[in-house]
């Protein structure tokens, strides 16, 4: 009770320390209950850095779903589902329950595979994603597994490795899916496989290969000593369409930005928020004004100038700025 007690208060900063303790098995059946109990707990007060952990909490939890003891199992299985609700990847949300029970259960996969093999990948893919899915694709790659099968893993590896804008994230992946598909392309007997697996090996060496080659860099940041007006991470919807998650916003005053995106990808609906202040964090219309023209015009501001148009707007006129002084 003491301890569990002491995880309940824990938070992101200490799962560094904690976390590598709770996943060793120890020999009692009620420890490996409770340690479990504690990863649920974790996943629960500290999502965010309990997801940049799967890698190593979901192979260290699924080694004990089938475990002798039924209760360790049940608190194994319920881990697992915790952990992997602490991923916030929308296109993978709806198939969480059952990738859980693919890794308990192999002759779940084939039924599994073949749904995720449909559905269209437009988030993006962090570790978290990648960590849930590598057990589950490393079973529909196995030897034993029909050539159906691992064809539709392979497509499924092309299409989640495209979506992965951070390189690095591919680190624990690589190693336990790259040979399975190296073998695929040579042993299976369908050609049609073959190919689709050494397009997947290819797409996923060249990802790694453009972190190692330095083309794929984070942008440095300017640091000019500009007033930093925020720097935060938002997301953003537009109805039941989640258009940004996790997005880190940063704006230095008296810098100019530009944004660039498709059509429907969320351009107008940030700057509008953003005109609204209506992402949390951003500083209030005391420390930053902020004036959305829209593309739109109604029929009566049609004819005004530039300059008429803008001093319209009752913030710019209320500004203490007089037209005069706007036209300079």
């Amino acid at each position: 009770e003491a301890g569990q007690a002491i995880f309940k208060g824990c938070d992101e900063s200490t799962l560094a320390t904690l976390v590598p303790q709770l996943i060793i098995k120890v020999l009692s059946q009620k420890g490996n209950v409770v340690r479990f109990q504690m990863l649920q707990d974790l996943s629960v007060t500290a999502p965010v850095g309990m997801a940049e952990m799967l890698a190593d909490t979901i192979p260290a939890t699924i080694l004990m779903v089938n475990d002798l003891s039924k209760d360790v199992g049940k608190a194994a299985m319920k881990t697992l589902k915790a952990l992997c609700d602490t991923c916030v990847n929308p296109d993978m949300e709806p198939f969480i329950p059952e990738l859980v029970i693919c890794m308990k259960d192999i002759k779940a996969v084939p039924e599994t595979v073949f749904k995720m093999a449909s559905t269209t990948f437009v988030s993006e893919v962090d570790s978290s994603a990648l960590s849930i899915m590598a057990p589950v694709l490393t079973k529909g790659l196995i030897t034993t597994s029909a050539t159906s099968v691992k064809r539709q893993c392979a497509r499924i590896i092309e299409n989640m490795t495209k979506l992965v804008d951070e390189p690095r994230y591919l680190d624990t992946f690589l190693p336990q899916i790259l040979p399975l598909l190296d073998q695929a392309k040579v042993n299976v007997s369908d050609p049609e496989c073959r190919e689709v697996c050494a397009k997947a090996a290819e797409r996923l060496s060249a990802k790694v290969k453009m972190e190692s080659s330095g083309l794929q860099q984070e942008q440095e940041e300017i640091d000019d000593g500009a007033e930093v007006l925020c720097d935060l991470p938002f997301g953003l919807a537009y109805g039941n369409k989640v258009l940004l998650r996790k997005t880190k916003l940063k704006l230095l005053r008296g810098h100019k930005y530009g944004l660039l995106g498709q059509n429907d990808s969320g351009k107008t609906s940030l700057l509008q928020a953003l005109a609204d202040y209506k992402i949390d964090g951003f500083p209030t219309a005391d420390e930053c004004r902020t004036v959305f023209v829209a593309t739109d015009i109604k029929t009566e501001l049609a004819d005004l100038s530039v300059l008429d148009y803008m001093f319209d707007d009752p913030l710019l006129r209320d500004c203490g700025v007089s037209k005069e002084k706007m036209e300079e």
